[in-house]
């Protein structure tokens, strides 16, 4: 069965309210085979998870204006990201956004609905990693002006400034 998309479903419950979040996230394969990362991490922010990575990894993810590179440094999910504007051949025209990940607090688990090559959805639990946001993260124009810094701790917005 070949993977095509990933519908991650979460339940949170707040007292006796469930709220079911949908979300489908692509993947970005690293090149491990042996020894590397035993569970996926998930970056809902960028609507991606990765598989098969080492703790080590460099990744990208481009669309058609922008490129994302995230520098793995664990297999919980710490890692440094940048987001590059990019031309329409995909070379790198400046720096977008810049800022960290801290390690997930623990492994957590969800329900997943995998879907086949003829449309069908088989559900299952799987574990996952999901960073938080950690630090400053800073937000670039196109012409590399600084415009924004967020401020982060455990993944929970502290501060904002705009210029």
């Amino acid at each position: 069965m070949k993977i095509k998309k990933i519908v991650c479903l979460s339940i949170t419950m707040l007292g006796m309210l469930f709220i079911v979040h949908s979300q489908i996230l692509n993947p970005i394969i690293g090149k491990a085979t042996s020894g590397g990362c035993e569970y996926k991490i998930e970056l809902p922010d960028y609507g991606v998870y990765f598989f098969k990575i080492s703790a080590t990894d460099t990744l990208k993810n481009s669309t058609d204006s922008t490129c994302v590179i995230f520098y793995i440094k664990s297999c919980e999910g710490e890692m440094n990201v940048e987001e590059w504007y990019v031309d329409n051949k995909g070379n790198k025209k400046g720096i977008k956004v810049k800022g960290d990940y801290m390690a997930s607090l623990d492994l957590l688990k969800q329900y997943m609905g995998q879907e086949d090559d003829f449309g069908e959805v088989e559900m299952f639990v799987q574990s996952y990693f999901q960073p938080l946001k950690t630090g400053v993260w800073k937000y670039y124009s196109k012409k590399e002006k600084l415009i924004k810094e967020e401020y982060y701790e455990k993944g929970i917005l502290k501060k904002v400034e705009k210029w």
